[in-house]
């Protein structure tokens, strides 16, 4: 078994190599991120002042959220990641305040009680330990705090994995039809989720699956309504769960 250590570096080196062409490539990420965005487009609105984008790849929310005159801090593990971050917080409005911090999440260097609101969306299932993750994110964040996050559906992916022939705790990035990586990402059960967070004295406040609809759903603005009816007939068949915590909150 892999160290803790070895794991997180081939997550770094796999997410370097791929950030010259991530947001051009991966297909498939491209229609999870989407999907992931319908269900967060209602309430990402919201996070205001200082946030911390955790896990932010090359700034999908991080360049959203600065223009709701809010004060970023982007961290994330790959150096080459972040380099695109940069690169575009280049043509955003000059009152944009944007910090990009190349970091662990696990051990996030600012201060106690810093942020306001904290994001993670398609990263917390790259963390290899989780609970150290959220013992940060407690500590970092203020009192009311909101933590918004992502996760996939832990069923689902053992099916994936199976599928594919993948080893536990491992998905598969296809560069090309030649090139492939294997790193870890892993998901919890919604009952471990909620225990992690209630012991770290969060409050959950939301929890919503995402479920792939047809397009012509989103023109008639119909989706939101369906995916509500699913969550509450299928919710254990949602590819993604948002999950919404608040520190101390009651």
């Amino acid at each position: 078994m892999k160290s803790d250590f070895i794991e997180k570096r081939e997550i770094k080196i796999a997410y370097d190599l791929m950030s010259k062409f991530y947001d051009r490539g991966l297909a498939l990420t491209r229609k999870i991120e989407s999907l992931e965005e319908d269900c967060l487009k209602e309430i990402i609105g919201y996070l205001k002042k200082r946030i911390l984008d955790l896990g932010c790849g090359t700034g999908r929310y991080t360049l959203r959220l600065s223009y709701e005159q809010s004060y970023i801090v982007a961290i994330d593990i790959s150096t080459g990641m972040l380099s695109v971050l940069k690169d575009k917080t280049r043509s955003v409005k000059k009152d944009a305040f944007i910090d990009v911090i190349n970091a662990d999440a696990e051990r996030i260097p600012v201060r106690n009680n810093a942020f306001d609101n904290i994001i993670c969306t398609l990263a917390f299932d790259h963390f290899i330990d989780k609970e150290r993750v959220v013992n940060e994110c407690s500590r970092v964040l203020k009192r009311e705090g909101a933590f918004l996050f992502s996760i996939f559906n832990k069923n689902l992916l053992k099916f994936y994995r199976k599928m594919m022939d993948v080893p536990e705790g491992k998905v598969i990035f296809r560069l090309n039809k030649k090139l492939r990586i294997i790193l870890y990402e892993d998901s919890l059960d919604l009952k471990s989720v909620v225990k992690i967070f209630k012991e770290r004295g969060f409050q959950g406040k939301m929890l919503t699956g995402c479920f792939p609809l047809p397009a012509s759903f989103k023109k008639i603005g119909f989706s939101s309504r369906v995916n509500m009816l699913l969550n509450r007939i299928f919710r254990n068949y949602a590819v993604l769960y948002i999950f919404l915590f608040i520190k101390g909150g009651q």
